[in-house]
């Protein structure tokens, strides 16, 4: 990942850097940062995006509780929902990694199937 100082500092900077001042825009304010990209160019490469929708949540049915015990139930139940959304999303992050040449050639050489991001 680039920072706009390092895009500054890279060899389409200056070019970059007098459009901007031109501009009257102070140039580390206006790049953003950037994430690797399809070879030498800045178009950002594609990355798979996984999603999922959980089942409703009715509090409702927490009407018999008095208001402050009903918040607690209700934020441990989405918390709840929640992490076992993320922990199947990264499951299925996992296997998908495990179809690439480059998620295989990972896991062989450093035992991990999901590279931190």
């Amino acid at each position: 990942m680039l920072d706009s100082r390092q895009i500054l500092d890279s060899p389409l900077g200056t070019p970059l850097a007098g459009i901007l001042d031109r501009l009257g825009l102070p140039a580390e304010s206006y790049l953003p940062p950037h994430i690797r990209g399809i070879g030498p160019t800045l178009v950002p490469r594609p990355y798979p995006l996984q999603f999922a929708i959980a089942p409703l949540v009715f509090p409702s049915r927490l009407d018999d509780l008095d208001e402050e015990d009903a918040a607690v139930a209700l934020r441990d139940e989405v918390r709840d929902t929640v992490e076992t959304l993320i922990a199947d999303l990264l499951k299925v992050r996992a296997e998908r990694e495990q179809t690439t040449l480059g998620g295989r050639i990972r896991s062989a050489l450093f035992g991990t199937t999901v590279v931190p991001r």
